[in-house]
């Protein structure tokens, strides 16, 4: 049976309304639970964005977040008692169990201590479980085999506790556990009259208050995964069936599981579900909160967590309060650009009347990742007149075509209902957009924007979107794309032709050009550096059946048919760089260049004597540039001020973790790391290594000198055009007619122009 689901309701979250467009859908892979069926959108482009910050549901929700700088690398889990917010977990670096008490009507936090367990070898704190009270709590400690012991096993203790670490009781587990076939406790669960539920791989052993067993359930073929209860004291079982190799919902009774819940064929593998404070079974992925109807298994979006202003990449658990209370801890990873680490965030469903009136943007992506989605989050709490809502336009990929979000996203835009501010899909769309009078000049923007100025911003990345004096787009990272050759091959030059490259192809006799790379892998590594030398996007043109175009397929022509095959036939691996400098290989597979460490790579491997980074034909002998996506702000927003100020949020968190930063300061931050200068990050290491086959070499630390060269060349790179998989595809398919020796160049070379200049014709309809 196929999974139900409910339109998803737009909400009022904190403020903002949620799209339906943001609702639908799921990306499989970001969930572990088999998701819904798509909701078909509406197929008509232009389809209009509602204007108003209401929707049908009159509820939304209001995050209150709690900062600290506790240092924690987990949270296992958490329970609400007597008023308070109990959290158990693990401390940063030495890994020590740490129980938690967050108090929400005073938002203080503070350490509860645990019982002492180091008097055995390996003793630790596994769980933890509250009294309904919130005056005492049980522990499970694992305690290890004694140092001089190799034949005891592992204890298991259950230890009570009053609210100062002070033992009042114990039960010894394993007194229990010696008829089950094996039993490996996992986590303790406290029922709401006092009962303590141990769960473990096989079984669940029910105490009562005062430590008496009570039941023992052996699970047969059930793994237990986790217990849960509702409002009303029931307690959910999920458990792994390993028979039937299905992950199921059960309920508890006194002395048992229960069948199987029936859930409408929902599929609940790794699901995280848990209970709301008025009995709903949820569950929540990575997109947001899904509401369960049991007896059906139909799933009804509630809330994204992006409305919600919480980062799903940071939570640990969620735990229901009281009067519609969620509670949800976070952690950051290390070098977050927020303040804390750790967070808790207070969700509180209020009525539509009272959530905050702020005018909304949108943000069109047909994907968020985690830097966009914290700047989203932080805009949205620090801004009190204006609230960014994302639209996923990933939801209209399917599993067989992830093409049409992208589709969808632009001819939006050209149908005049676009977002106020958008990720460009790829290089193909930023031209006709660009054409179309779609975007924004972000210069004037800038001007107007004190805190930014030209001069703040490397001018060789924006050139892609770039039209006389206008800027229609802002990347936020680059990579430099490096071609090395022999010195002593390229007789000393520093840049050529690709005449020039073909006549050295041409003399090279036996000298390999590159290795390990077949004439196909040459011609697709070495196009996109040189397309914007055959196409003309702004006029619509190309140039392919020329001689420049037929001397780059012979140059491809001159490496084997299978590269593969030549790699086997190596007994060990070469030293390509060695070969390189001995002038026994012309070239190496291009380089990238994106952090400092590759920065290190490049002065110390690939600009030395006998190296030289000559660049791809054309270019000049500059390296090449490109970048990935590109914010743009739409022409019709109202408010392209606010649109690019959220463009310029993220362009100050763009730090040369994966692509060399826009933010001449923050590149200069990169060449400090580069030359180790960098004494607050201990990553930062002053020396690293580079193998070539067999042979290491050490990356030195750059000089000032080199930093100042390599900023030189940053500034005078030339771009290497934006990806355009289109003309990329047609390429490659119809040059396999001359490199399969069945057709001539010549032939190929007409067919390719003819075939690209009517794609250039269809994309410029």
């Amino acid at each position: 049976m196929k999974l139900h689901r409910t339109p998803a309701l737009p909400l009022l979250l904190a403020g903002a309304m949620l799209l339906n467009l943001a609702a639908c859908g799921k990306d499989q892979a970001s969930s572990g639970f088999s998701p819904p069926e798509q909701i078909d959108s509406a197929a008509d482009f232009g389809e209009t964005l509602p204007d108003s910050p209401f929707g049908e549901a009159d509820y939304g929700y209001i995050n209150t977040p709690f900062l600290s700088d506790l240092k924690l690398s987990g949270i296992t889990g958490g329970e609400f008692r007597g008023g308070q917010l109990f959290l158990f977990g693990e401390t940063a670096g030495d890994r020590k169990p740490i129980l938690l008490r967050f108090s929400p009507e005073s938002s203080q936090m503070e350490t509860i201590p645990l019982p002492e367990v180091s008097g055995a070898a390996g003793s630790y704190v596994m769980s933890a479980a509250i009294s309904p009270d919130g005056q005492s709590y049980w522990s499970l400690v694992s305690s290890g085999s004694p140092a001089d012991s190799t034949s005891e096993p592992t204890d298991y203790s259950l230890l009570r506790c009053d609210m100062q670490g002070n033992q009042l009781d114990m039960i010894r587990l394993n007194d229990f556990t010696s008829s089950l076939p094996r039993f490996s406790p996992q986590a303790l669960h406290m029922e709401q009259d006092g009962s303590l539920l141990v769960s473990g791989d096989t079984a669940i052993l029910r105490f009562s208050p005062e430590g008496s067993l009570l039941a023992t359930m052996d699970g047969g073929s059930k793994t237990i995964l986790s217990l849960m209860t509702g409002p009303d004291g029931t307690v959910y079982v999920l458990y792994f069936d390993t028979e039937r190799k299905t992950t199921e919902l059960a309920i508890l009774a006194d002395s048992s599981i229960s069948d199987p819940l029936e859930l409408g064929g929902l599929q609940l593998a790794d699901a995280e579900l848990f209970s709301d404070p008025d009995g709903n079974l949820l569950i929540y992925t990575e997109e947001g909160l899904y509401q369960l109807e049991s007896e059906t298994g139909t799933l009804t979006l509630i809330t994204t967590w992006v409305d919600c202003d919480v980062n799903p990449n940071y939570i640990q658990c969620i735990i229901s309060g009281q009067d519609n209370e969620l509670f949800v801890p976070q952690i950051r990873p290390s070098g977050s650009s927020q303040a804390s680490a750790f967070e808790i965030s207070t969700l509180t469903r209020v009525s539509g009347e009272h959530m905050p009136k702020r005018e909304v943007l949108t943000f069109g992506s047909v994907a968020l990742d985690n830097r966009t989605r914290d700047q989203i989050i932080f805009f949205n709490r620090s801004n009190d007149q204006y609230r960014i809502i994302f639209l996923n336009y990933g939801n209209y990929n399917t599993d067989t075509d992830s093409s049409l979000g992208a589709q969808r996203l632009l001819g939006d835009v050209l149908a005049g209902n676009s977002p106020d501010l958008f990720a460009i899909p790829d290089g193909e769309a930023a031209e006709r957009l660009i054409a179309a009078g779609a975007l924004a000049d972000l210069w004037p923007l800038i001007q107007a924007d004190d805190s930014i100025a030209r001069e703040d911003l490397l001018s060789a990345p924006l050139q892609n979107f770039s039209r006389g004096d206008a800027l229609y787009a802002m990347p936020l990272g680059f990579t430099l794309e490096v071609l090395c050759a022999s010195t002593a091959l390229t007789e000393g030059k520093r840049s050529w032709t690709i005449s020039e490259m073909a006549k050295i192809v041409s003399e090279l006799r036996d000298t390999p050009v590159m290795q390990h790379c077949s004439s196909m892998e040459f011609l697709q590594m070495m196009l996109p550096g040189m397309l914007p030398g055959f196409v003309d996007y702004g006029h619509g043109s190309c140039d392919f059946d020329s001689d420049d175009f037929r001397s780059l397929l012979e140059i491809a022509a001159a490496l084997p048919a299978d590269g593969a095959a030549l790699m086997a036939e190596d007994s060990m691996p070469s030293d390509e760089i060695q070969l390189l400098s001995d002038g026994q290989l012309l070239l190496l597979a291009p380089a990238s260049i994106t952090d400092y460490q590759s920065i290190r790579t490049f002065y110390s491997i690939f600009n030395t004597d006998g190296i030289t980074p000559i660049g791809f034909p054309n270019a000049g002998g500059q390296l090449g540039i490109s970048v990935d996506t590109a914010y743009a702000v739409s022409s019709e927003s109202t408010h392209p001020d606010v649109a690019w100020s959220f463009i310029r949020s993220l362009l100050a968190e763009s730090t040369g973790e994966k692509q060399l930063p826009v933010s001449l300061s923050a590149l200069e931050d990169v060449l400090s790391d580069a030359m180790g200068n960098s004494t607050d990050d201990p990553a930062v290491r002053r020396e690293a290594s580079y193998w070539s086959g067999i042979t290491e070499y050490i990356l030195e630390p750059i000089t000032p000198e080199q930093a100042e060269d390599f900023l030189a060349r940053c500034s005078s790179a030339v771009p290497s055009g934006l990806r355009d998989d289109g003309i990329m595809n047609i390429v490659t398919e119809l040059a396999e007619g001359f490199l399969n020796g069945s057709e001539s160049p010549e032939t190929v070379s007409t067919r390719i122009q003819e075939r690209v200049s009517q794609y250039l014709s269809v994309q410029n309809e």
